[in-house]
């Protein structure tokens, strides 16, 4: 924004013949997306229970200190798959 700011933001398709009341990734901070005004923003995009369960977003930003953002990213989706079974 015209202060500095950072802002991340993430929409949904949705997913067919989800349960009523789901509530997907999207609407989730830290799960979906999330942005700080130090480390930077973050939107993801996938299957939305393996990114909640591994709040993918804030981790795979949280591993840009000290890496580059794409390897970060691949990290992130890694540890995604090997923790929860995600794609």
């Amino acid at each position: 924004d015209m202060a500095g700011h950072l802002a991340a933001a993430t929409s949904t398709g949705g997913i067919t013949f989800k349960q009523a009341g789901r509530v997907g990734d999207s609407p989730i901070v830290g799960a979906g997306c999330y942005a700080d005004d130090q480390a930077g923003a973050i939107s993801c995009t996938g299957h939305g229970e393996s990114i909640m369960r591994l709040t993918l977003a804030r981790y795979a930003l949280s591993l840009t200190h000290d890496r580059p953002p794409a390897q970060a990213c691949a990290e992130a989706l890694g540890q995604m798959y090997a923790r929860v079974g995600g794609c």
